[in-house]
């Protein structure tokens, strides 16, 4: 999936997502032993956790950070926070971190700023904005959080083709093309989805007419290729992506435009689908996905007749 800043909403969150979600991007940057104090008291921490430093030239040391975790749509206010810095150092912790949705006041900024030359811990701030930049290394957290239904069905009928070969039906497909936005997907995701639009042609035509989404008296299909201005923004291999020793080694001959594939159930688990497409303009496009053992290789090109 492609993300962007602009889709991570955290006003979408309630509090308790809000610290799930901390709680997830703290995992990632490798803090363990975690405490989510759910419920009650929390003695002046959301979350407690240690840390391993092993950067240093003495041996490794474990620390143990304070974690609060505050959803807010406006500046958090001073009242907020010194509860919470009382609290670290009664409890002697090594580090506190106070992650915010919103960011914090002037007045509270300046206090945390003199505090921090008197007290024995760290003190550290992650505001909304840096909180953003820092998601966006992760876009199964964006994914889990803040993608709409539809960019999650993706992901979830790519795994099951790529695990059982099962492929979405005529109805999920139809449901993609009038409600996602195809510019979020990245390029396995769009190989992925015109292989399956590609081999369902036929059953999604037939949907198209049965369920009176065109006049039947109508010749027009499906307009699968709906998908080509996203294939050609996503291409990632220099046309064209099969060479001549491939396809030599898959069909013993060049393979011509049209679509070429081998199924999983006479080659183990290994799948092979090579789609090439003309476009009216002489401009071609290629797309090349190989699935071995429940690993996924996708190769889009896009170019000219050589």
């Amino acid at each position: 999936m492609i993300f962007h800043e602009s889709e991570i909403e955290f006003d979408r969150l309630d509090w308790k997502q809000f610290e799930e979600l901390c709680y997830d991007i703290l995992v990632k940057f490798n803090f363990h032993t975690m405490s989510w104090r759910q419920g009650g008291t929390d003695n002046g921490r959301d979350i407690e956790a240690r840390r391993y430093i092993t950067d240093s030239i003495v041996s490794p040391y474990e620390e143990k950070w304070f974690i609060e975790c505050k959803r807010y749509s406006s500046g958090l206010s001073l009242d907020q926070i010194v509860e919470k810095i009382n609290w670290a150092r009664v409890e002697k912790a090594d580090h506190f971190l106070l992650i915010v949705s919103s960011y914090i006041t002037t007045s509270a900024r300046e206090w945390l700023i003199k505090a921090q030359d008197t007290e024995n811990f760290k003190i550290h701030i992650i505001e909304g904005k840096f909180l953003k930049h820092r998601l966006l290394l992760f876009p199964d957290l964006i994914n889990k959080y803040f993608a709409d239904d539809h960019v999650r069905l993706v992901r979830s009928l790519m795994r099951q083709w790529i695990s059982h070969h099962i492929l979405p039906s005529p109805k999920a497909l139809y449901d993609l093309y009038e409600n996602l936005d195809f510019g979020k997907l990245d390029y396995q995701e769009l190989g992925f989805i015109w292989h399956a639009y590609f081999i369902s042609q036929d059953a999604l035509d037939q949907y198209y007419i049965d369920e009176d989404l065109i006049p039947i008296q109508s010749k027009e299909n499906f307009p699968f290729d709906f998908l080509v201005p996203h294939l050609k923004i996503a291409q990632n291999w220099e046309y064209p992506v099969m060479k001549e020793f491939e396809t030599e080694k898959f069909f013993g001959v060049m393979n011509p435009l049209g679509h070429a594939c081998m199924e999983p159930k006479n080659y183990d688990d290994f799948c092979f689908s090579n789609i090439h497409y003309e476009l009216s303009n002489g401009e071609r496009i290629q797309v090349c996905l190989i699935k071995e053992n429940k690993i996924l290789e996708v190769r889009i090109g896009v170019g000219k007749k050589l």
